[in-house]
């Protein structure tokens, strides 16, 4: 039986990751990252910077145009396939609607869309100081939203079956979570 899986969209720093590695810490599933096929060549064939969004999203396009829209999205599910122990598996990362269609030919999966206005994600991005184009000014975070690579982002969001606005805290991101988790077991 393929696990139930749930994927997570949402603009930079909407608190996907955090959703994600909350539920895999809390509920034992499975937490894969698109981003990670992309990182693995970053590191390994160019030795180019990883921190840097900007990176990730020119050779994530490329590959998209070279390979397929769906080339990440069809990486991820020979990952998912792997855990078939698993009654779930949540994936982060859908960033175009080539990856949406791929995903959503699957009667097991379930869109959770994670979002937040663009002033507190700014403000998390720029408080993190984890990645390169984290500190940068709100113009420079509006232009990179814009880029290819996140453009589709809020369309594909509005295709949710969840939605989380993640204004808050941690602490009630994860009420959230759990509210959106009940709702999914019921499909388990």
């Amino acid at each position: 039986m393929q696990p139930l899986i749930l994927g997570i969209v949402g603009e930079k720093s909407s608190g996907k990751a955090v959703a994600g590695r909350y539920i895999a810490r809390k509920y034992g599933y499975p937490f894969i990252v698109f981003s990670e096929n992309v990182l693995n060549v970053i590191l390994e064939l160019l030795d180019l910077d990883w921190r840097d969004h900007r990176v990730q999203g020119r050779l994530a396009e490329v590959l998209r145009t070279t390979f397929g829209l769906d080339v990440l999205a069809r990486a991820v599910l020979k990952q998912v396939r792997q855990q078939k122990q698993k009654k779930m598996v949540v994936i982060d990362g859908i960033r175009k609607f080539g990856e949406l269609r791929l995903l959503k030919r699957l009667k097991n999966f379930r869109l959770l869309y994670i979002t937040a206005p663009m002033e507190y994600r700014w403000r998390r991005a720029y408080g993190r100081n984890e990645r390169i184009d984290d500190r940068v000014s709100m113009s420079e975070f509006r232009r990179i939203e814009s880029l290819p690579h996140e453009r589709e982002i809020p369309k594909i969001g509005r295709q949710a079956e969840y939605r989380i606005d993640n204004v808050g805290s941690t602490k009630e991101l994860y009420k959230k979570i759990d509210a959106v988790m009940q709702q999914l077991r019921s499909d388990l």
